[in-house]
């Protein structure tokens, strides 16, 4: 079995991952990703289709699913919106 990780100094690395929104919160990045790439505003619906391939106003749109996918791959290389601190208030940012 390998040792655990080190981070810096000798110290355990801490490691957190995020499912949707638990730290960070993507909607309002995604709604605007939507509307700067493609034109498109995302207005509330009662369930959000997180196969947003079925949103009403991306299917009006006639997006396709790599339309859809530009969105994410543009919000994981925005250095911006990844310095704000994380939901959770006692989270290491």
């Amino acid at each position: 079995m390998a040792p655990h990780p080190q981070g810096v100094a000798g110290q355990r690395l801490k490691i957190g991952i995020d499912f949707d929104g638990v730290l960070f919160d993507q909607v309002p990045h995604i709604i605007q990703g939507f509307r700067s790439l493609h034109g498109v505003d995302l207005h509330p619906v009662d369930t959000w289709h997180w196969q947003l391939s079925e949103h009403p106003e991306i299917q009006a749109a006639g997006l396709t699913d790599e339309e859809v996918w530009d969105v994410f791959r543009q919000l994981e290389v925005d250095h911006e919106i990844h310095q704000e601190g994380p939901l959770d208030p006692h989270a290491i940012h």
